[in-house]
């Protein structure tokens, strides 16, 4: 009998819970509301919804503002978000690069820090630094750690989701020795920071910044490395473990170079700035950067255009079996280290080998993050998750 008393309790709890979410995303997507609009929109009771803005004005989470248009009555008391009470932290992890970035619950950008990690800094220099760029930030917009709903970080590598790790950071093998990260920034800050996959948060970024995207598409972003996220139905596929998309890393030839995770013939050996600067220095007098070879490229050298027009292929190669894979006709190409030199390779390559033919139709885009929103994929899963509405567990 107690038991059956304290889980319709906690029902009731998340019941609560679930009516006060669905207010605010109410608000998010239309304010300012009066509260008959917020009734029809949400489909709550009159009571419940004037409860429910009681509880969240005592909170701080809304504010009125003003009197709306009267319809024959009263002119109606209109509420809206407070958008100075809480803030999110994304954390893009790239390596070298590092970027932070503050969002308010629209996912605005507020504020943003940019720097690359030093030769030969520790992790905990690093994890110091991340935490000062933080501290600084908040500084800045005058925002006490209570105020902080959460840090989302995202890192180049594998994680685990469910228990919330970092398993691999790629290129940080030689300072980073299996530490919890996500704990060790939670502690120093005091607010919690949830990890993910650098890329997955990328797309989440993407998507915030382009609201006109489809539900279903693809985010491939070539960094250091390359990796993808796939979007069904507006949500971000992480696959069992967080690690959906590791493109990188499908093998083109088995009997290739040896990549850097240990197998051969991966997609970075072939289409990485990394792998176009190896590839040119074989046929070159002498090895050249990648701006340089894509500038070569442009010139006419033969040489050149040969290495990255085959990094083209073998990376349109790929997405297009991924197009295929998960029937998806959007991607989305993050280049982030040129003019859109190789894009325009990749995109051509696309169209080419699905053929005119095809009923298959791809839309292939350029990505629109810039180092300013690199980091905005933390802030969007965090505000994202601080909007989900608790979910009752049915039983049987």
């Amino acid at each position: 009998m107690l038991c059956e008393v304290r889980r319709a309790a906690n029902s009731n709890k998340i019941i609560k819970q679930a009516n006060e979410y669905l207010v605010l995303a109410v608000l998010l997507k239309n304010d300012p509301l009066s509260v008959e609009e917020i009734v029809t929109l949400s489909r709550l009771s009159r009571p419940t919804v004037l409860n429910i803005l009681k509880e969240l004005d005592a909170r701080g989470l809304i504010y009125r503002a003003g009197l709306g248009e009267s319809m024959g009555g009263r002119q109606p008391i209109m509420y809206t978000l407070n958008l100075r009470r809480y803030f999110a932290v994304g954390i893009d992890l790239e390596y070298p690069p590092v970027r932070v970035a503050f969002s308010d619950l629209r996912e605005k950008v507020l504020y943003s820090q940019e720097w690359d990690c030093l030769p030969g800094e520790t992790m905990e220099e690093v994890e110091e630094n991340l935490v000062s760029a933080i501290r600084e930030g908040m500084r800045r917009l005058n925002i006490a750690t209570e105020n902080l709903i959460g840090v989302g970080l995202g890192i180049p590598g594998r994680v685990d989701i469910a228990r919330n790790l970092a398993v691999r950071i790629d290129r940080m093998d030689h300072i980073w020795q299996g530490g919890d990260i996500a704990a060790q920034l939670s502690m120093k800050l005091g607010v919690p920071v949830t990890v993910r996959n650098d890329i997955h948060l990328l797309a989440a970024a993407e998507r915030t910044v382009q609201p006109a995207l489809p539900k279903n598409f693809l985010y491939v972003a070539r960094r250091v490395g390359i990796g993808m996220a796939v979007f069904l139905n507006g949500k971000s596929y992480e696959g069992g473990f967080g690690n959906s998309g590791y493109l990188g890393h499908t093998v083109l030839d088995p009997e290739g170079p040896v990549c850097r995770c240990g197998q051969r013939g991966c997609l970075e050996c072939y289409a990485t700035t990394g792998a176009v600067e190896t590839n040119y220095a074989r046929g070159a007098e002498s090895p050249a950067d990648y701006d340089t070879i894509v500038s070569r490229a442009q010139e006419g050298e033969t040489l050149a255009q040969a290495v990255l027009g085959d990094a083209g292929v073998k990376l349109a190669m790929a997405v297009v079996n991924a197009m295929l894979l998960y029937d998806i006709q959007t991607v989305i190409i993050e280049d982030c280290v040129d003019d859109g030199t190789f894009f325009a390779i990749v995109r051509e390559n696309i169209e080419k080998l699905l053929g005119p033919s095809s009923d298959f139709q791809p839309r292939v885009l350029r990505g629109k993050l810039t180092g300013k929103t690199f980091a905005l994929g933390g802030c969007s899963m965090i505000v994202k998750n601080f909007f989900k509405a608790p979910q009752l567990k049915v039983d049987g």
